[in-house]
């Protein structure tokens, strides 16, 4: 017969909670019991995993509470981070912190005890970081998220005082339909539709590649933004929240050729293999059919910047293209607004007062 489970579910307040529940020998022979909630509670799983780190630690020191003895970063990752932490992200944020940690963190901080990462110490990670041609904004949250970590499990009393790494305030920029139409013009296939997808719906990349058939309602001329891919795994867009799109009178045609023969489960987006083209295929067919055209090469998010802009043009307020977008913060889509008045900032130096003038400003 198999020992019971370690973690229990227990409704509390409305809510369940994952709790640790075992019995351990102390280091004097005498039976204690470990209860208390689990640090993971997105997942049993990772509730479990923090469960078994506790036990070994208690069958090895005859105490599941960590000793004086710290462990080092490169320890603490191993042990807990990973297998506790790192299942709640999305997988294209786990494929990025993996990369980080072998390229940079472990290298470089990995031998550090928790205790010893400390302000001064991530400044001269940071410049290390400059030092081989990188910056450290992406590592170096890095750190600062597994030392969150380690405070939430118990093992750091506090989080230290380290550096923070803001996101660069850049504002939008979004090509013009003097791009977007000689692009639509050249690109064919699978490459027309995800750039049409982005252009005149405004989805995510991880989106466009995972529209199905019956997202589509041509009755109602709307599209249901309801699942994205984050590396090869199907999730839930951004913010989870699953929204409609109106197709745009230009997508219809589009569409209507990319899911001819197709079954309602097929995926729009597919090459002639018949698979979902992966992310960087993507990325390098939009540079090709920019270079066919043409036009100076735009990244295929821009397509994206393009539809919040247009859409914005048009009259609809800040909160409806919000909406349209699947952006979480309003403040998001402010930017916008503020790219629009720095594009009329522009013409207006130059003399310009019309539509045209002002996009071709962006260009």
């Amino acid at each position: 017969m198999g020992s019971l489970s370690p973690v229990k579910t227990v409704p509390r307040r409305g809510k369940r909670r994952l709790v640790i529940d075992f019995f351990y020998n102390d280091s004097s022979g005498r039976k204690r019991r470990y209860r208390r909630d689990a640090t993971a509670q997105h997942s049993k799983a990772a509730a479990s995993a923090e469960a078994r780190r506790l036990q070994e630690l208690a069958a090895r020191t005859g105490s599941p509470v960590a000793s004086s003895a710290m462990p080092t970063l490169a320890e603490f990752v191993e042990t807990t981070y990973r297998p506790v932490f790192m299942p709640a992200y999305r997988p294209g944020t786990r494929d990025r912190y993996e990369e980080l940690l072998k390229q940079h963190v472990l290298r470089l901080v990995g031998r550090k005890r928790l205790d010893d990462i400390d302000y001064a110490a991530m400044a001269r990670f940071n410049a290390e970081l400059r030092e081989d041609g990188v910056q450290p904004r992406g590592a170096g949250n890095l750190v600062r998220s597994i030392v969150n970590a380690a405070v939430k499990a118990r093992i750091l009393p506090k989080m230290p005082d380290l550096p923070t790494y803001p996101q660069p305030k850049k504002l939008p920029r979004a090509p013009t339909f003097e791009v977007v139409l000689p692009l639509l013009e050249v690109a064919q296939g699978w490459v027309r539709t995800a750039i049409a997808l982005t252009a005149y719906a405004g989805l995510r990349q991880g989106e466009v590649r995972a529209v199905l058939v019956e997202h589509l309602d041509f009755d109602r001329q709307l599209i249901r933004v309801c699942q994205a891919f984050s590396a090869s795994d199907i999730v839930e867009p951004k913010g989870d929240q699953e929204r409609y799109v109106p197709m745009a009178d230009a997508l219809v045609p589009i569409l209507r050729d990319a899911v001819a023969g197709k079954l309602p489960k097929a995926f729009v987006l597919t090459n002639r293999r018949g698979n979902v083209p992966r992310r960087q295929a993507v990325w390098t067919a939009v540079q090709k059919a920019a270079d066919r055209a043409g036009v100076t090469r735009w990244s295929h998010h821009s397509l994206r910047h393009f539809f919040c802009s247009e859409v914005l043009d048009n009259g609809a307020n800040v909160e409806a293209v919000r909406k349209l977008a699947g952006h979480a913060r309003l403040g998001t889509t402010e930017r916008y607004l503020h790219a629009k008045d720095a594009d009329a900032a522009t013409v207006a130096m130059f003399g310009g007062n019309n539509v045209v003038t002002r996009r071709k400003s962006r260009s």
